[in-house]
């Protein structure tokens, strides 16, 4: 009676539903590792963001103010004062093909004066001239960067890295809500074994009751009595277990949900009966294989990891670049005429091309680049077979369990229905004076053992069941 007594009070009032639905909305909501594998996503996504960015085009501006004096001596000696500022702005960028370009204008103004004090020298000469100019530059790497390979590889890295954290996003979910809603009815399959053996402890609290009675009465004998007491104490305590497992097993789901051990809750969702399974575990492995988020997941680190290796490869060649300018400028006492003047016939044109080869002596960076490549690319094939055999390892587990279950549930239902014939025949033969006390407590023993085997099949069904739909990527 006191494990009665020491359950109600952990029990402790009403507790509330919780469903398969409130579950998964936990799960989403609240549990850490779902919710820090989001977040890398999100960052993944930055990252893919940043690496764009770097074919954005840059506005540029600059403004410069100068003045000098200098005192030359040819061919005559005089003091020269220049002020000038300059005022310049652009667009550059880089291309996908490694074209950087640019695209230029600039202003400036310079006004002087010369003075000199020597016999046949000019006493004093005024220039006060505005320059404007407007140009264009292209480089373009022929040798290295023209290839997407060289100058796509951040990108196309940082695109791989976005969709493996994408899916290993789905695969933390997945793996969540698999074992969340496993512990769910594990949870809900130990909330029913208490419920069975509890009522078992009341029923052996009343039989002790009776044969109280009984012996007092001269009907029975106190051994008997006593043997029906240790039974009821037995029950009480195997009541008290299962409630106890059950309240721990209800915190350990709630850990999983991603929320605080605290509420008394209790099962809303009940489960059906199985249907028949027919374990084929090589399609179930080639199902899981292919659908798996954390394979996918696996497959797109080597893509991420090759994206490098290639950008590395096109690294070690030698460098060698085109750069071509051209531009006109014109010069005038007015920044109109000067603006005028971009266009005229006597304007002043300019151009520039040349080139530049590098040759890195020794290469031992870019050759240890490409080494270090290959070697991440190289363990992410690695990582694809050991997490496809996880999975498939893992798979053959759950269908091997989700089968047994099947057949432990039409095993334990066909138990169930025979022991409670015989137990009711028993008890009517006990009635009758046929029967022994100490059969009719074997038989409800069996009875209630088989309940309870029913009931655990039933919860270990729906757990395997939810645990490889996990792994195929369908919660």
């Amino acid at each position: 009676m006191f494990g009665l007594w020491f359950i109600a009070v952990a029990r402790g009032g009403e507790p509330a539903p919780l469903s398969v639905a409130d579950v998964v909305a936990a799960v989403r909501a609240h549990n850490p590792s779902v919710r820090g594998s989001a977040a890398a996503a999100d960052a993944a996504s930055g990252a893919w963001m940043t690496a764009r960015g770097l074919f954005d085009p840059l506005y540029t501006a600059d403004a410069f103010y100068r003045t000098t004096r200098e005192r030359q001596f040819l061919p005559f000696l005089f003091d020269a004062r220049q002020q000038s500022w300059t005022l310049s702005n652009g667009v550059s960028g880089v291309t996908a093909i490694g074209t950087r370009y640019q695209v230029a204008t600039g202003l400036s103004h310079l006004a002087s004066q010369t003075t000199s004090t020597e016999v046949g020298a000019p006493a004093s000469t005024v220039a006060d001239l505005f320059a404007l100019r407007l140009d264009a530059t292209v480089a373009q790497p022929l040798l290295r960067g023209a290839r997407l390979a060289s100058s796509l590889v951040a990108v196309r890295a940082a695109e791989a890295g976005w969709t493996a954290a994408d899916l290993e996003a789905e695969a933390a979910l997945q793996a969540g809500l698999a074992g969340a809603l496993s512990a769910y009815w594990t949870w809900a399959g130990a909330e029913a074994e208490a419920d069975i053996r509890a009522m078992a402890s009341e029923v052996g609290a009343s039989d002790v009751v009776l044969a109280r009675a009984a012996v007092a009465a001269g009907t029975l004998a106190p051994a008997e009595l006593a043997r029906r007491e240790a039974r009821a104490a037995q029950l009480s305590a195997e009541a008290l277990d299962a409630r106890l497992g059950a309240e721990a097993l209800e915190d350990g789901l709630q850990v999983a949900m991603g929320e605080d051990p605290a509420d008394d809750r209790m099962p809303a969702n009940a489960w059906s009966d199985p249907p028949a399974v027919t374990l084929d575990l090589v399609a179930v492995q080639e199902a899981v294989r292919a659908s798996n988020p954390a394979v996918r997941a696996a497959e797109a680190r080597r893509d991420q990891a090759a994206a490098v290796t290639a950008g590395a490869r096109a690294n070690r060649w030698v460098a060698l670049d085109a750069v071509a300018l051209a531009g006109v400028a014109a010069q005038d006492v007015t920044v109109g005429d000067a603006a005028a003047g971009l266009f005229d016939s006597d304007n002043l044109p300019y151009a520039q091309i040349g080139g530049q080869l590098r040759v890195p002596l020794g290469n031992r960076a870019a050759r240890g680049e490409l080494q270090r490549a290959t070697g991440v690319e190289a363990s992410r094939d690695a990582e694809i077979r050991a997490v496809s055999l996880e999975v498939e390892a893992a798979a053959a587990l759950h269908a091997r369990a989700l089968a047994s279950a099947a057949q432990r549930v039409a095993w334990a239902d066909a138990q169930v229905s025979a022991l409670a014939v015989a137990l009711a025949a028993e008890e009517a033969a006990l009635a009758a004076g046929g029967s022994h006390p100490q059969w009719v407590l074997d038989q409800r023993a069996a009875w209630i053992a088989a309940r309870v085997e029913a009931v655990g099949a039933r919860a270990s069904f729906a757990a395997a069941e939810a645990a490889l739909r996990g792994l195929r990527g369908e919660l």
